[in-house]
This record gives structure tokens, sequence and C-alpha cells, in this order.
């Protein structure tokens, strides 16, 4: 079942249920999301049919309100209070998040976040204070809202923000049963690989039958970014819109500089700051390691360091700040987009959990800097499913090449065409892992090549790269005899 059989359906059983459910009592009508997609794959099928399905492209006018079939009443209630949201990051984004979770009446939040809050964050993460500086941004984003909105601060939303504290791929920390509790994610990150990681994770929990229903939990996964005055929200309802994966090649290429280019003509003071901060550094400080990018003694190192290279070579331009967002990489944020973004993705929550209106089908972007800098611009778009996304349409890859016999194991698993970033594994059926990064027995096999590995024509390997999926690749080698650049 494609996206534009979804839209274009005609449920009546759907709207019945709806209206039904909408003017029923509580007791009968406490059903959250959760019961709606971690049944069998009929309440499975039934809820992507239930977020794309309205009578028209515009709500009707037939109801008590000009808003199509959604009615308010107790059923809506209930749903914000039972559903179980999860927050990733508690940045720019995922303060606002959190604020509007409060103020749209839901109960169960939990968040996770990595970071200790910096002095930098304080312009526009507006949940903490200079006193938080060097504490854990989840604790102190909790707290802040529990006080001000929870039951215990005489709110009267009475939300309840659970903090956690590590990387999202951590998954001693989080394994894959832990996603499983929430009922919605919203995504407030920073970097490509978490969102990577976290989509892979809830499309992990989706099995496609051959009848073309769903088998599993279907837990929506809405993506908020922001860039300077730009920002985007998507939607993945995992295995039935386009995944995070299938628009990869929409992400801006990472910048890497040689080194040769840093040591010998740097031209901008960023590369200045770079040859700071990875040479300069360890020449001085061989023990010591990294310097710490919250330590304002080692971050007023490298920027001395960096200003005395760049006068060297005739640069201007290095600052203080300008270090702090090249050693830390910190993403141009402004609070208003941050609050705009936000609020979008919190909206198409509101309307994933209470059904009350059709979903954003399926990207949003906004652009707060349009028109040189005299206008804004907002637009919605259709993405389609890659058909080759090793994600959530096809989980294996054929690669064809000319010579097992020069061919390595190393050249195998950094081949483009898996989209890889640092593969941690491969298995060979009946030989277990030859290579593995937690045994380093294993690490010789990546000079070798598949000759000399045993590797067969048509044999199946399994790659897993643990930072951005949670579940290997089965790559197909196809040992050819004419050259190939495709699979």
């Amino acid at each position: 079942m494609n996206e534009s059989s979804l839209k274009k359906a005609r449920v009546s059983s759907s709207e019945e249920e709806l209206s039904s459910s909408s003017s029923s009592s509580s007791s009968s009508s406490s059903s959250s999301l959760s019961s709606l997609s971690s049944s069998p794959c009929g309440s499975s099928s039934l809820l992507p049919q239930l977020l794309f399905h309205r009578s028209s492209d515009f709500a009707n006018e037939s109801g008590s309100l000009p808003n199509g079939e959604f009615e308010p009443g107790l059923a809506t209630f209930h749903r914000m209070r039972s559903a179980k949201v999860l927050v990733i990051g508690a940045g720019g984004l995922g303060c606002e998040m959190l604020k509007c979770l409060a103020l749209s009446g839901f109960h169960d939040v939990h968040i996770i976040d990595l970071d200790q809050i910096d002095l930098t964050n304080l312009n526009r993460q507006f949940l903490f204070r200079l006193h938080d500086v060097g504490k854990f941004k989840s604790h102190v984003a909790a707290a802040f809202i529990n006080k001000r909105f929870g039951s215990s601060g005489g709110g009267s939303g009475g939300i309840n923000v659970t903090p956690h504290v590590g990387r999202v791929q951590d998954q001693e920390l989080f394994p894959a049963d832990f996603f499983q509790q929430f009922d919605l994610v919203l995504g407030g990150l920073d970097n490509v690989d978490a969102r990577r990681y976290i989509n892979s994770v809830l499309c992990s929990f989706v099995r496609v039958l051959e009848d073309g229903s769903f088998d599993g939990k279907i837990i929506p996964f809405i993506d908020g970014g922001t860039s300077g005055f730009q920002g985007q929200v998507r939607i993945v309802l995992p295995k039935i819109t386009p995944c995070f994966e299938c628009t990869l090649a929409m992400m801006e290429p990472e910048v890497t500089v040689p080194i040769c280019t840093l040591a010998n003509t740097p031209r901008k003071p960023e590369h200045c700051i770079l040859y700071a901060l990875i040479k300069m550094w360890e020449q001085a400080f061989p023990l010591r390691g990294k310097p710490d990018t919250d330590s304002a003694v080692d971050m007023r190192w490298i920027c001395d360091r960096a200003v005395e290279r760049a006068e060297k070579f005739g640069i201007s331009g290095v600052t203080y700040t300008l270090t702090l967002g090249v050693v830390k990489n910190i993403i141009p944020a402004i609070a208003s987009t941050n609050a705009l973004i936000a609020a979008a993705c919190i909206n198409e929550g509101m309307k994933i959990v209470s059904f009350s209106s059709q979903s954003l089908d399926n990207y949003f972007m906004y652009g707060g800097d349009a028109f040189g800098g005299e206008g804004i611009y907002a637009s919605r778009q259709w993405h389609q499913k890659a058909q080759n996304c090793t994600v959530c349409s096809k989980p294996e890859v054929v690669l064809t090449m000319l010579n097992p016999a020069v061919y390595t194991l190393s050249q195998l698993i950094s081949d483009s065409r898996l989209n890889l970033k640092k593969p941690s594994s491969v298995y060979k059926h009946g030989s277990g892992y030859i290579y593995s990064e937690k045994k380093a027995e294993t690490h010789v096999n990546l000079a070798r090549t598949l000759s000399e590995m045993r590797v067969s024509d048509g044999e199946e390997l399994l790659v897993l790269d643990s930072s951005v999926h949670v579940l290997p690749i089965t790559v197909i080698v196809n040992f050819s005899t004419t050259p190939s650049s495709s699979s």
C-alpha cells in the first residue's frame, strides 16, 4: 500500500470508529495511540488510514464546527494524557518542544540528551540559567518544566518529564525495547547520525506483510531541525512514508579540510583554528588528550594560538566566539526559528495523537531569510520512498566487483553504495564475525582480500554500522567478468 492509495482511500469504518470514540464515555474511550499501533496488523494498518484519510483535502463544513469529522471530547483528552512522548535533544529546539508539550496538554514525556549546559547556550535555550552551567541539560530542563507546569508545581497540566542522560545510540543505556514504550518520538537533534539511528530503530519495529498490512508497533517520528533562519519538519511513519534514510541525499555533505591545507596553505580563519586544535594542542599537551571544550582556559589557549597562526599567514577574523563555534561544531541558531519549528512539530504531534486533523504529508520547509532577507518562505513538499532504501524498503545491497583477489574486506565495507559511516562488524554465515571493532584479533582481516576470506560468488554478508543503524545490511557479493559501477 503506497502513500497515494492511503491519501485517496475512503474508509467509512475509520470514520465510524473515530466518531464513536469521540462521543463515548471516558471509561470506554481512554485508548491511546499505543492501543492502535501496538496490536496486530489490523490496528497497525488502521493507523495510517486514520492519519491520512479525510473526506477531502480540506476540512468539510458538516460538523458543529467547520473542522471536518473531528469532534473534540473526552476521547481526545484521554489520548493526549495517556500518550507517552519521547523528546531527543534538550538544546534550543528541545527546550521549545518541552514548553509546547506542557502547554498542549501532554502528560507523560521523557527527554534524552548527552550534553552539559554551556555558557553559550543561554542566549536561546531559555530553560537554563547561569547557575545551571555545567549541569546536564536533560535534568535541568525536566526540573524546570515539572516545577512550572507539573502537578508538584501547581500547574494545571500536570505534565511529568523524565530525564535521561546519554547518547541515543548507546544500546546499553537505551536498548531497542526502551523505545517501544513510546507512542510518539520527537527529534530536536543537531546531527545526522543520531537521526539515522533512531529512524532505523523505529523502522525495525514494523514488518510489512505480503498483503500490504503492517505487523508491529508503528511509532511516528517527527524530526525538526533549524540552522539560522531556516528550518524543517518531517514526519516519518515507519515503513509507510519515506523514512529519514530515504531523504539522506538532501543532507549537505560533511565539509572536510585536508590536513596539508591546514598545515601549509590555510586560507580561512577556521583553518587556523582547526590547526591549533588538531596539531598545536597535541604538540603542546601530548599527554592530556583532547581539550575540554567546556573549559574557558583550553578554549582561550586554542584561540590565542589560532590568532598567532592567522597573523603569520595574513588572515583576519579569528575570534573567541568563532573558535567556540569551530571547536564545538556549533550550528547557527536563532531563537525565533527554534520556536516556530518546535511549534510546528508539536502541532503535528497533537494531530497524530488526537486524529484531530490531517497530518503533514510529509515535509515542511521554512525560510526566514527568503528574497534576499526581505521576506519569509514556507512550503510543504511530498517526498517519495526510495525503493532501494536499506532501512524501510530493501535491506540488501548487491555489490558487483571484478576481481575478488584484489578487493579487500575494508574496501567492501567502505563502499559508498552501502552509505555507512563507520562499519562496526561483518558477519559471514558459517564463519561467524570476520570483523568486529570489539574483537582486536579480527582487525587484521580488513586488509585481506575477499578471496583470502573465502567469500564466494553470490554469498551474503551481514554488515552493521551501529552508529547509524540498529540492524545489519545484507550485502550480496557478486563477482563479474565485465566492468560495472552499480549494483
